[in-house]
């Protein structure tokens, strides 16, 4: 049985004591569960921290099962039975899996029997496929694995191939920008021209700009991943995923360009910025083609925010950081998605727990916001808007884009609203640091270093998703639902759909 007996602890906060637990008592008896619940910063991931020796009370007691841990350190803690259960697992810094595996083991393992290991349950991908290839091979010999490998590609492109028949042939053209390169404050021009003809399609990216002098170049190969991957969610989505899609695809790409540099070429950002950019073009060319299955352009860009601190209880220079989502585009059949990952994106929420459990800070506020979405008959989903409030000193990156130009609306919708960062926001210290100060200024959301105190709040707010056909088709009942739920303002309603409330 956990017993918990007048558990109190607070902090010191600009001179001033903030208490955050109270005279906190509980029993959890063996086999029953506690939730705890309340709202971001009420004092669970404190509390949780108390338990588990991170943080020290300043009064009350905790017994488990009739023996006082109070004084036991972390370690003692968990070998007495206490521990944490993340809703996502933490990576532990250093621990390689040959060392995980060891530990749990209890002995040394060496790399092939962590392998053999991880093979029997299907993790270990390189010597399971290995060793299921040369059971093919044995099996049916070296000839007809070959003759199959190669109907494997054929297949695909017999698909893929009967998925581009389908479209109408033509010439169809788009063009975007690319908000600045972090470098220079000035937009920056891409192309694409997409030909299909009969069972080929011919993607080309002349026109985009030159090489810049900041990091959000792209590389030949990513550039051509990117096209295949803004064609494939268009083409046969259930083919399979082969080099047999390549086939009938060609791409143009003039060197030193953005979209295919030369050395010495920046090109970090172009991963989390560029990227999706090709896929934009992409789909605002086939809008053209296939307006019926198009939609609004999503979220588009990462938008990675990263702080640099020193781990006090370890003493050493750590960072950390998120990915705030923003919102999908809004579809032939429905409103976008709001608050989720880009479409390149593989990444799992890092919740506001798991952040305030491992890092100094506080999340004060993670909401949808209110009239990010591009107005459509159906609308975009909406951007998040989140504030981490620091508590030591540290230093920022950020690497945003679409903060100056939201994504495009699709067949009539109107553009989401961009991104922007703000500090402090709502006291009398406020300021952007990027996007559109109130002046109207742009300011790059690409910087690194930037400095904060503890104490200093930092807003996120990402894009909201580009809307889908003319906004005044859309029902005035969902317009009043939206403005009902917070998503949509009174005045946005009246000017964007033209419902008066």
């Amino acid at each position: 049985m956990l017993k918990v007996e007048n558990l109190s602890f607070s902090v010191n906060e600009k001179g001033a004591e903030l208490n955050i637990l109270s005279d906190i008592s509980f029993d959890v008896k063996k086999g029953e569960m506690l939730v705890i619940t309340g709202p971001n910063g009420g004092g669970k991931s404190t509390l949780a921290k108390v338990l588990m020796g991170i943080e020290k009370a300043e009064s009350g007691k905790v017994i488990l099962d009739g023996e006082d841990i109070t004084d036991y350190d972390i370690d003692e803690r968990a070998k007495a039975g206490i521990g944490f259960a993340f809703q996502q697992p933490p990576r532990f810094k250093g621990m390689t899996v040959d060392k995980l595996i060891s530990l749990a083991a209890g002995e040394h393992k060496s790399e092939a029997e962590c392998c053999d290991l991880l093979s029997r349950v299907g993790l270990c991908a390189l010597n399971t496929a290995k060793k299921h290839f040369f059971e093919l091979v044995e099996k049916y010999g070296e000839d007809t694995v070959r003759a199959c490998m190669e109907e494997a590609l054929d297949y695909t492109e017999r698909r893929t191939r009967a998925a581009i028949k389908k479209l109408p042939n033509g010439v169809y053209t788009a063009d975007d920008y690319i908000d600045a390169d972090g470098v220079n404050n000035k937009a920056i021009f891409v192309k694409a021209t997409v030909t299909i003809e009969d069972e080929d399609i011919t993607v080309d990216l002349t026109g985009s700009s030159p090489t810049v002098d900041g990091p959000v170049n792209f590389p030949l190969a990513g550039t051509c991943s990117g096209v295949y991957f803004g064609l494939k969610f268009f083409l046969d989505p259930d083919a399979p995923p082969n080099a047999g899609m390549y086939r009938p695809i060609h791409i143009i790409v003039p060197e030193n360009t953005v979209f295919n540099p030369r050395w010495p070429a920046p090109v970090y950002y172009g991963n989390l910025i560029t990227s999706e950019k090709v896929a934009d073009l992409i789909w605002q060319c086939l809008e053209q083609a296939i307006p019926e299955q198009i939609v609004g352009m999503p979220y588009a860009d990462c938008n990675p925010i990263s702080w640099g601190v020193v781990n006090a209880r370890e003493g050493v220079s750590d960072t950390f950081g998120e990915l705030p989502p923003g919102g999908w585009g809004g579809t032939p059949f429905g409103d976008g998605m709001s608050a989720t990952y880009s479409r390149h994106g593989n990444c799992m929420d890092f919740t506001p727990e798991q952040m305030e459990l491992l890092y100094p800070v506080i999340c004060t506020e993670r909401e949808f916001k209110e009239d990010s979405a591009g107005a459509g008959k159906y609308r975009g989903g909406l951007a998040l808007q989140v504030s981490w409030k620091l508590l030591q000193n540290s230093t920022m990156n950020v690497g945003m884009g679409r903060s100056r130009f939201g994504p495009p609306g699709g067949c009539g919708g109107k553009d989401g609203k961009p991104s922007s960062v703000i500090l402090n926001m709502g006291t009398d210290r406020e300021e952007v640091i990027g996007g559109y100060t109130k002046d109207h200024e742009y300011l790059m959301t690409m910087f690194d270093n930037y400095p904060m105190k503890a104490g200093d709040t930092v807003t996120m707010i990402t894009q909201g998703g580009g809307g889908y056909g003319d906004p005044k088709e859309r029902d005035p009942e969902l317009v009043k639902k939206d403005v009902r739920n917070g998503l949509v303002s009174k005045e946005a309603a009246l000017e964007e759909y033209g419902v008066k409330l």
